[in-house]
């Protein structure tokens, strides 16, 4: 998914989004996913690392911006190719 079409899906997502951090919920609607697909994807190391404030996990949109013109990496080359910036 390239950063044009990121930006169109955020638009069709449904009124409850931030547009600088997605909920697992909100995530998953923008991969075409389901939360469970989702919350494996994070625990298998697949996406992004996440950012908890209180209990509530929650994922940067530039991130997953940056992970999609990426071609999606694992959590651990994502992290290796965005430090190298």
């Amino acid at each position: 998914m390239s950063k044009p079409e990121v930006n169109e899906a955020l638009q069709n997502l449904d009124g409850s989004i931030c547009h600088f951090a997605l909920r697992a919920s909100n995530a998953c609607q923008l991969f075409d996913v389901s939360e469970s697909t989702w919350i494996r994807w994070k625990d298998d190391g697949k996406i992004p690392a996440h950012v908890k404030i209180g209990q509530i996990v929650f994922w940067l949109v530039r991130d997953l911006e940056r992970w999609c013109e990426l071609k999606c990496p694992s959590r651990k080359e994502f992290e290796r190719l965005t430090a190298e910036r």
